[in-house]
């Protein structure tokens, strides 16, 4: 729990011939990383892609695009494969009925959407009833919107022009006209234009209402074809989308195992890998493919001395209420393998601090049912995670608040009306003892962390181990001389704290250098920095009494419906104002918290820099493999 698990490396040396199965056990058993291995030998080939890696990738191409093409169901059932994916997968052969169904979908849709427009325009034109199939082809016919205020005027101007027209007219808003000219060829009518906006003047062979009439026709014809095309596709979807999806998991799975070959070397005989595993499956993983591949492999350890845990993968294994404090770490930072895996210390640092800004047993309640509430909704992911260090950190939130007597901002006495206990201290009236309880917290933390620097560092490097106990001396030596400087009654503790400080800066000069003392200020300021939890707290406690001063609602029996209504209204806006001011101080209580936690403790012992480990395996959500031995068992149980 305090140290990521140990780690193997190994080596394994075998024929080429059995590479696919070893590939494939490999990935059954789940125990090995393996990692791209170099060795400068001429008779060694750099690695290949497994030969059956073409036609997986082929045929996940074809899977993808059938997928692409279906209709995905809501519930996808998981799918029991009585042979190799691949062999399922060649089966299937409708990517070309999809593809022809996709292709007419696209252009009768097409076809539709343009008649749709076609008819809505003719709806707005058709009661200009003239059949076009009677009209002569010596004139010119223009269509066009005027406003009812310029007719006249256009009127005025078209008999200038010309005597001989047929002019139609439809009213068809308020304050519009549709207007139907038929005018002599060539003449200009420039003029004119200025009144009206011209409209196009669809070709058709009779009337613009019996032309809407035959494109609705029309439409009833295409529509009618894409249900049919629908209906293909729906049936196509339901028999095969299940079992699509669970060939594009199986085949990425595969296409993937085939491209571990690429990390390692081989001859035309041999192949050699590399590969990371946690110290307690090597026998198991030995003892497997010798069980199954006898003479024709050699596993083996490869000894620490050689490779000295240099990109050793990093495997954390904590209690199920310390993975979310693993999720948080995981996601800023990666211990590495050698290092102290600080979860269970984030476990109690966050929370702590947490606790110690809000303080407030309301506000910690409140905590716990919005946690809760997250809790619900998120099921997987980050948020959960922080929804479950939010439900941790209320507890210590609670138990704070009843030290410094906080109650939504009241007081217990306020609430019950008679005292009961005495808190350890009133964050407002007591701040200057507030802050030096918080300045205690930082000083443990910092000392804390150069403890746990020195356990990091004594494996590697006793020197550097000892560094970090000399800046304890260092720390202790400030602290004492800065009692001593500030409080004359502890005068006598000057001399013991300069004689410490000494020691500890000479062994930093020893150790480190004389740069190490660089980060005297440093360390001061990461105890300082703890300040803020009064600073956050303070400011949250004053916001919590403001909302109490001026909102709380008060209702007395003698008020009127409108005293009544005016009490529920207050009341709604104070308790939201509550729900807020909590809302925000879980958010910097975490925060802030984290803050600390990770920028202030973290830089004295934390190294960081490691990867995850990832074995190789299967993950199969979408389906399975039949297991035919226990099939038959199972169906000759059920004919006894």
């Amino acid at each position: 729990m305090f140290r990521p698990l140990k780690m193997k490396k190994l080596k394994i040396i075998g024929l080429v011939e059995d590479l696919d199965a070893a590939l494939v056990l490999w990935r059954r058993l789940g125990l090995v990383q393996l990692e791209y291995t170099q060795i400068n030998n001429a008779e060694l080939q750099k690695g290949q892609p497994l030969p059956i890696y073409q036609e997986i990738s082929e045929q996940l191409l074809k899977i993808r695009t059938i997928k692409k093409y279906l209709i995905p169901t809501q519930d996808i059932k998981q799918q029991y494969f009585s042979k190799s994916p691949l062999e399922h997968a060649r089966e299937i052969n409708i990517e070309s009925e999809l593809a022809y169904i996709e292709e007419n979908l696209k252009t009768l849709l097409k076809e539709k959407e343009n008649i749709t427009k076609q008819i809505e325009y003719l709806k707005k034109i058709e009661e200009i009833n003239i059949d076009f199939s009677t009209l002569p082809t010596s004139l010119d016919y223009y269509l066009f919107e005027i406003n009812i205020k310029d007719i006249d005027k256009f009127k005025e101007e078209l008999n200038k022009i010309t005597k001989d027209s047929l002019f139609l007219e439809k009213q068809i808003q308020k304050d519009k006209k549709l207007i139907f000219l038929a005018i002599k060829k060539s003449t200009n009518i420039e003029n004119l234009e200025k009144y009206f906006a011209r409209l196009e003047i669809p070709s058709v062979k009779s009337t613009f209402k019996e032309e809407r009439l035959k494109l609705e026709i029309s439409l009833m014809e295409i529509e009618n074809k894409l249900k049919k095309l629908l209906y293909q596709k729906i049936n196509l979807s339901e028999k095969y989308y299940n079992l699509i999806v669970a060939l594009e998991e199986a085949l990425e799975q595969d296409a993937k195992l085939a491209l571990e070959a690429l990390k390692f070397p081989k001859s035309s005989n041999c192949y050699y890998a590399e590969g990371w595993l946690k110290e307690e499956d090597f026998e198991k993983f030995k003892n497997t493919n010798l069980k199954f591949f006898k003479s024709r492999i050699l596993i083996a350890e490869i000894p620490p001395s050689i490779h000295h845990y240099k990109d050793c993968p990093t495997e954390l294994k904590n209690p199920k209420i310390l993975q979310p404090f693993e999720d948080l770490l995981k996601f800023l930072y990666i211990p590495n393998a050698k290092e102290i895996d600080p979860t269970a210390i984030i476990f109690l640092t966050i929370p702590i601090v947490y606790g110690m800004i809000i303080a407030d047993v309301g506000y910690g309640i409140l905590s716990l049912i919005i946690s809760l509430f997250i809790l619900s909704k998120a099921k997987k992911g980050l948020l959960r995670s922080l929804a479950l260090i939010w439900l941790v950190g209320s507890i210590p939130t609670i138990l704070f608040g009843i030290m410094f007597d906080e109650y939504f901002g009241f007081e217990h006495e306020h609430i019950l009306g008679e005292k009961i206990y005495e808190p350890i201290l009133h964050r407002v009236d007591q701040i200057q003892l507030l802050l030096i309880a918080c300045f205690a917290v930082g000083w443990i933390s910092i000392a804390l962390g150069f403890i746990l620097g020195a356990i990091n560092n004594y494996e590697h490097s006793k020197k550097h181990a000892a560094a970090k106990i000399f800046w304890i001396f260092i720390q202790i030596g400030l602290t004492l001389s800065a009692i001593a400087f500030l409080a004359a009654e502890y005068a006598q503790f000057m001399n013991i704290g300069l004689i410490i400080f000494g020691i500890g800066v000479l062994g930093e000069l020893l150790t480190e250098g004389a740069n190490a003392l660089i980060e005297i200020p440093g360390l001061v300021s990461n105890i300082m920095s703890y300040s803020r939890i009064t600073a956050v707290g303070v400011a949250g406690l004053l916001l919590a009494e403001a909302i109490n001063d001026k909102i709380f609602p008060h209702y007395q029996a003698q008020d009127n419906i409108i005293g009544l209504l005016s009490f529920i209204f207050m009341f709604l806006i104070y308790t939201i104002l509550h729900f807020a001011n909590t809302a925000v101080a879980m958010f910097e209580g975490l925060i802030h918290s984290g803050r600390l936690t990770f920028l202030e403790f973290f830089t004295k012992f934390f190294q960081g820099g490691g990867r995850l480990f990832s074995p190789l395996k299967l993950t199969r959500e979408y389906y399975s493999e039949i297991d035919h031995a226990n099939l038959a068992k199972k169906q000759e149980k059920e004919v006894k």
